[in-house]
């Protein structure tokens, strides 16, 4: 038999058990720099750190997939520039991450400084003259894609240059070496029968010691310290010392005492080494 609890006795029970739980208190209202808070807080950090991770996972994705690009190819060549009117700007091939080197030579291979410059794109192009009164200048793309113009102007000559810029990823002058048809000593413009014919550019190559056609064949010289080329019926030469005979049909006069020569074919060259007078034998084909 089940006993019973008075009613009485089961409320003051039931009573006892709720006071028991604690009650919930009730919200507190935020105050209006809690607010403030907040809002910058939100604003300051608008990612959640699980944002935070993938954003970070997917920059360094992005930052290998860059680096695992392809090198442009490297272009280093020689060219013949006039300053006549009409004549068309040459262009010069950048490529984002490379830094393309531009001398500036006079016709008679002394070098040109380079007074001013202005750069049509200031903002994805980027020029650096190297040293007050020097012929050289770098240029670098800071994006990948575009075109601009860059107009130089040459110490003493009243004609700026004016060149093409054009962003090529695949390729890339490293160096050009652009040689202006007048001189820097007096600037004047030459008659067309001085001027540089289109000939000339073999004599730059030589100079350079590369950029050469397929058709040149190489040929050992012994006794002097000089390269020489076969091109066609002509020989061209590249020496630091003089050729004193047999008479040349052009000359030119590059940077750091290199001199080029184009002469017949000729099995043995004089030439002044110092002071003295030495030969130079060459094994014609």
């Amino acid at each position: 038999m089940v006993s019973k609890l008075p009613l009485a006795a089961s409320c003051l029970l039931a009573g006892a058990a709720a006071a028991q739980v604690p009650a919930e208190p009730p919200p507190t209202a935020m105050t209006p720099i809690d607010e403030s808070f907040e809002r910058a807080l939100e604003s300051a950090f608008p990612m959640t750190p699980d944002m935070v991770r993938r954003y970070l996972e997917q920059f360094e994705a992005n930052a290998q997939a860059m680096r695992g690009l392809p090198e442009p190819e490297p272009i280093n060549d020689a060219l013949i520039v006039s300053l006549a009117p009409g004549a068309p700007p040459p262009q010069i091939s950048v490529a984002p991450g490379i830094a393309s080197l531009l001398l500036f030579l006079d016709a008679d291979g002394a070098p040109f400084p380079v007074r001013q410059y202005v750069l049509g794109d200031g903002e994805n192009f980027e020029i650096v003259h190297l040293g007050e009164g020097s012929h050289a200048i770098t240029v670098s793309p800071l994006t990948r894609a575009g075109w601009s113009n860059l107009v130089i102007a040459l110490s003493g000559s009243d004609t700026p240059l004016v060149l093409r810029l054009r962003i090529d990823p695949g390729q890339a002058h490293y160096r050009r070496t652009i040689h202006v048809t007048t001189t820097a000593a007096d600037h004047a413009m030459p008659d067309a029968s001085d001027a540089p014919q289109a000939g000339d550019t073999l004599l730059i190559a030589t100079l350079l010691g590369s950029g050469l056609p397929d058709t040149a064949r190489r040929v050992p010289v012994t006794g002097v310290d000089a390269r020489a080329w076969l091109i066609g019926d002509a020989l061209y030469l590249r020496s630091r010392h003089p050729l004193l005979s047999p008479q040349w049909s052009a000359t030119l006069t590059g940077p750091e005492g290199y001199r080029a020569y184009r002469l017949p074919r000729r099995s043995v060259l004089l030439m002044s080494v110092g002071d003295r007078v030495a030969q130079a034998h060459l094994a014609l084909p």
